[in-house]
């Protein structure tokens, strides 16, 4: 008699791939919204004031954020004679804190340069009081910000601990232990010369001779302990606590292929024309492909301009839409990157979980590189004909719509692949030194 085998009762599988989870309620989300949030802060004290200044913040998932404000004020008639300063408020985030972020501010006022380290609240009469001194509406550069100690010695300020550890007093007293130890031995030879700088008596011969025995086994005694603390604490398990990361990674672009075009006679049509291509990107063959619309500044002639513009990312390959009015002619074109930003994790602190009492090293995220792959150039080279084809798609039917006889050009720019697979990033090449750093200034580059 035979039996057929039982069904097995499908498992789901437990996520135990080595990744940071991505998630948005990280600490880089929070900065970015407190950096928006100073940022509100800035244009609306501007606009009390009644002052036109110029105010920039930092692009997208940039670690740290920062806000910069600057203004020159006319101190005479004349326009040539100007009081110059710039604020730069930069957001650094502390994971697992009491305070999640620490603000850091520096103004500089000609040569001269002041700052104010670790504020952890800044409000809007925070931001006013700092604009109205940068304008030199008052003569007073204090602001009301709350600090929290920045340096060990300042001890008349609270610290800024971290909440989710407690004090490994194990793994600390490792290093007193052995301070005390070295110094046990080394009393020995030390009282034996006092003794015969000063002379010898029987009490004094009696109290050397007391601690000649008693303090090398102190000595050892101590340094054995501290290297049993040692073996212990590196043996020991340890745990990781990690915040998280946000849904898409840091910028550090890689230019590869472009396309353009100057349409006639349509400038007018650039908000229709952008809602088509929205249209048919969305009608996405490729799965994990996302956009939307981005505002970016970039310096101008006569300061700085702020401008939108379409962003299409699938993977690390990252490809930005460009669809402007210029006078009665519409500019359509679109230009694609290998995105070679990255998360890393990076320790700050480490000591005992409360509820488990077990050792933990607390991780924070900061941006990194990736040395891009041929498969990362396969995912652009696939992004890039998906866009191309849309954005052409869309201008040629813009063309027959508006009866538009015009030559143009719809070959892609190509970009040379062979110099972005495998790129290190820019700062290693930074650290050459001797022959070889100073004869790569005379590296030929095309």
């Amino acid at each position: 008699m035979t039996t057929d085998p039982a069904i097995a009762t499908p498992v789901s599988k437990i996520d135990v791939k080595p990744l940071v989870n991505r998630n948005q309620d990280n600490v880089t989300n929070k900065m970015e919204a407190l950096r928006d949030q100073v940022y509100d802060f800035f244009q609306q004290a501007c606009a009390a004031e009644g002052v036109d200044a110029v105010i920039l913040k930092s692009y997208p998932f940039t670690v740290p954020a920062w806000v910069t404000f600057q203004c020159w004020v006319r101190r005479s008639p004349e326009e040539q004679l100007t009081d110059r300063s710039t604020a730069t408020v930069t957001i650094v985030p502390r994971e697992f804190h009491q305070y999640e972020h620490v603000i850091n501010l520096e103004i500089e006022e000609g040569s001269k340069k002041k700052k104010y380290l670790s504020i952890v609240e800044l409000d809007q009469a925070n931001v006013t009081a700092l604009v109205r001194y940068m304008l030199r509406r008052t003569r007073f550069d204090i602001f009301g910000f709350k600090h929290v100690r920045a340096r060990w010695w300042e001890l008349w300020l609270p610290g800024n601990n971290v909440t989710r550890l407690k004090k490994d007093w194990l793994g600390l007293s490792v290093p007193i232990l052995l301070l005390v130890g070295v110094l046990a031995f080394l009393a020995v030879p030390t009282l034996g010369f006092l003794i015969d700088l000063i002379g010898t008596t029987y009490s004094l011969r009696m109290f050397y001779n007391f601690f000649f025995v008693v303090l090398p086994m102190f000595g050892f005694f101590l340094l054995a302990l501290a290297i049993g603390l040692t073996i212990y604490t590196r043996l020991r398990k340890t745990y990781f606590l990690s915040p998280g990361k946000p849904p898409l990674e840091p910028r550090r672009l890689l230019r590869m292929d472009s396309w353009q075009a100057l349409v006639r006679d349509i400038g007018a049509e650039g908000p229709n024309v952008k809602d088509l291509v929205k249209r048919e990107l969305a009608v996405c063959p490729i799965e994990g492909v996302h956009f939307g619309d981005e505002k970016i500044w970039y310096s101008g002639i006569d300061g700085p301009e702020e401008r939108e513009q379409l962003v299409v990312t699938f993977r690390r390959a990252i490809g930005f839409i460009h669809i402007y009015s210029y006078g009665k002619d519409l500019y359509v074109g679109w230009d694609a990157h290998l995105n070679a930003g990255t998360w890393i994790e990076k320790q700050v602190a480490a000591g005992l979980e409360p509820q488990t009492g077990e050792y933990c090293r607390v991780n924070t995220i900061e941006g990194g590189w990736h040395v891009p792959s041929e498969y990362d150039i396969t995912d652009a080279n696939c992004l890039i004909e998906w866009i191309h084809a849309a954005v052409t798609k869309v201008t040629k039917l813009t063309l027959a719509e508006y009866k538009i006889d015009q030559e143009i050009d719809f070959k892609i720019l190509r970009g040379e692949r062979s110099r972005v697979v495998g790129t290190r990033a820019p700062e290693e090449d930074d650290g050459k030194s001797g022959a070889s750093g100073f004869m790569s200034r005379f590296k030929r580059e095309a």
